[in-house]
C-alpha cells in the first residue's frame, strides 16, 4: 500500500500533462482476488485500453525487488507487455542495476490476473529471496519491525520510471499520428 501511494504521489508531482493516476487497493486476494475482479468488471468498459496500465505491488517488505514475468499454478499468467519490457530495459541502467531482478511466482496469482485477462498491461512487482520465495509472508515473523524498506523504495523508483517512460512513449506515438 505504501509503495502504491508513494508512486502515485510522485507521478502527480511529475505533472505529466494528461496523465491520470488512480490508486486501487483491493481486498479478498486469498479467496480468489475478488476485490480486483469486482473492480475490473466495474471499470473495464470505461478504460482507454491504449492509454491504460496497472502496477501490481505485492509483498515488498523483504527480499530483492522482482519484476514478475509469470504467475500461476494451474494456469500460466504471462506479464509480456510494454510496462514489463520497459522495466527490463531500466534494469540494465546504472540506476537499477543490482537493485532489481526478473522472476516468476508459481505459488499463486496476483490481483493483477484480472487486468491481464482483460488485456490491460501490468507491471507486477514483488520482493523475492534467493530461492524465489516471498520471505516471511503469512508467517509469525511477518511484523513491522522485520520490514526491509529497500525493496519498497526500489519499487517506487521503478514504478515511477516505468510509468514516466511509458507516458513519454505514448505521447510520442500520438504525436506521430
Amino acid at each position: 500500500m505504501a509503495a502504491a501511494l508513494a508512486t502515485a504521489e510522485r507521478l502527480q508531482q511529475a505533472n505529466l500533462p494528461g496523465l491520470e493516476v488512480e490508486v486501487v487497493l483491493t481486498s479478498a486476494e486469498e479467496v480468489g482476488m475478488l476485490g480486483a475482479h469486482a473492480y475490473v468488471e466495474a471499470h473495464k468498459r470505461e478504460w482507454k485500453r491504449a492509454q491504460t496500465l496497472a502496477i501490481n505491488f505485492d509483498t515488498l517488505g523483504a527480499g530483492k525487488l522482482t519484476v514478475i514475468e509469470q504467475t500461476g499454478t494451474a494456469e500460466a499468467i504471462r506479464y509480456d507487455n510494454e510496462p514489463t519490457r520497459l522495466a527490463r530495459q531500466l534494469m540494465d541502467t546504472e540506476r537499477f542495476r543490482d537493485r532489481v531482478q526478473v522472476g516468476r511466482w508459481h505459488t499463486a496469482d496476483f490481483d493483477s490476473v484480472w487486468f491481464v485477462r482483460n488485456r490491460i498491461p501490468v507491471l507486477a512487482l514483488c520482493a523475492l529471496d534467493t530461492e524465489g520465495r516471498m520471505p516471511r509472508i503469512h508467517q509469525p515473523d511477518d511484523t513491522l519491525e522485520n520490514v526491509d524498506q529497500t525493496p519498497i523504495d526500489t519499487a517506487v523508483d521503478l514504478g515511477e520510471a516505468v510509468v514516466t517512460q511509458w507516458f513519454v512513449n505514448q505521447q510520442a506515438t500520438q504525436n506521430e499520428l
